[in-house]
């Protein structure tokens, strides 16, 4: 492992249940859509994911 997390590890050892938490879940609260976002950062961070999380939060449009 290169992060050396014992969460990580814990993760590994137990993944069949772990990995079952990864599924994509659906909201229970009456929430508006434009308020919600599913983000995936399998690809890790990058200018462009940055940029859509601020735009997210803050509001801001291109």
């Amino acid at each position: 492992m290169q992060r050396g997390s014992v969460l990580d590890q814990y993760k590994l050892d137990n993944w069949g249940n772990f990995s079952s938490s990864l599924a994509k879940r659906e909201l229970k609260w009456n929430l508006p859509v434009s308020s919600v976002l599913y983000f995936d950062n399998s690809t890790g961070v990058t200018d462009g994911s940055l940029k859509a999380l601020d735009a997210f939060v803050y509001g801001y449009t291109s």
